[in-house]
This record gives structure tokens, sequence and C-alpha cells, in this order.
């Protein structure tokens, strides 16, 4: 049971983190962990591919939605969690002890070992990541021949992306 003297730390203020932090809101001695200052709405950042969001409807300030909640927004980075000593060490070398850690940091990319991944592909996971999609196909369009566009992954994801490529192209 968690109790007025525990520390709780949230790592990962996403959609699982933030729905951990609105579920303790008013809970003392929580602390919050992201370097990221914008929240991002990923749900429709497929729709940066077009144009037909910016980067700015999909950010959210982060601090003062942390701070509504009564709970403190650490900016730094987690270098390693000591399980044992219920303590994470930060980038900056600080210790920040523990008696409760949600994990809430999200996917990765994972290339799976294919030659050529990382060189020929933009991952699909950030708001930054579908401004870059958005930004290349733009100087892409801006070319006398035609293009061609490879969506690798039938997904939600994939289709969405489909979808924008043809409402704008």
């Amino acid at each position: 049971m968690v109790d007025q003297e525990n520390r709780i730390v949230i790592a990962g203020a996403g959609f699982a983190g933030m729905y951990a932090a609105q579920a303790l809101k008013g809970t003392p001695n929580v602390t919050v962990l992201d370097q990221n200052p914008y929240f991002e709405f990923i749900p429709n950042i497929h729709e940066l591919i077009s144009g037909n969001k910016t980067p700015q409807n999909l950010q959210l300030d982060r601090e003062p939605i942390i701070n509504s909640l009564g709970h403190t927004w650490n900016k730094s980075r987690i270098q390693e969690i000591n399980r044992e000593e219920k303590q994470l060490l930060l980038d900056d070398g600080t210790p920040l002890p523990y008696d409760y850690l949600i994990l809430g940091i999200g996917g990765v990319n994972h290339d799976r070992g294919i030659p050529g991944v990382k060189e020929h592909t933009f991952p699909f996971k950030s708001v930054s990541d579908c401004q870059k999609i958005h930004d290349h196909l733009e100087v892409l369009s801006q070319r006398e021949s035609p293009f061609k566009v490879t969506i690798v992954g039938a997904g939600v994801e994939g289709l969405e992306a489909l979808g924008e490529l043809l409402r704008k192209y």
C-alpha cells in the first residue's frame, strides 16, 4: 500500500506514464522522469505526413500538466536501475532513490539486423519522426520526375501513413 512516506518514480511521461501520474494525482513524493518537454499526442502523428497537422498541434507542454497533478518533473535520463538498492542513477550522476518504480518508457525502433534499414528508412514513432517524413516528401515532390514510396508494414500506422500520402500526393 502506498503511504505518505513512499517515494514513487514514474519513468517515462507518454500515455502510460501520464496515466499513472493522473492516477496518483495529489499523492506526495511522486517524481516523473522524462527529458522531452512535450507530451506528444501520437495517435495523430500520421497527419504530419500530409501537413494536415503541425508539430504544435500534437505537442502539449508537459510542465503545467505534471505541476497540476502535484508531482515533481525531472528532465534527466536514467543511466542505470539498481533494483536491489531501489535507486536510479541519472545521467548527471545523481542517484534517485525510490520505493515504487513505474516504467512507462515506450517502445523503440528495431531494424532486426536487416542491412540498409537505418540508412534508407524513416522511423514512425514520434512527432519529430513524422515531421522528417513530411519534409523529405516535400523535397521529393518538388522534383520533375515522379517518386515512389514504400511503406513497410500494413498495420494501423502503415495504413494511416498510406492515407496521408494519398490525401496529399
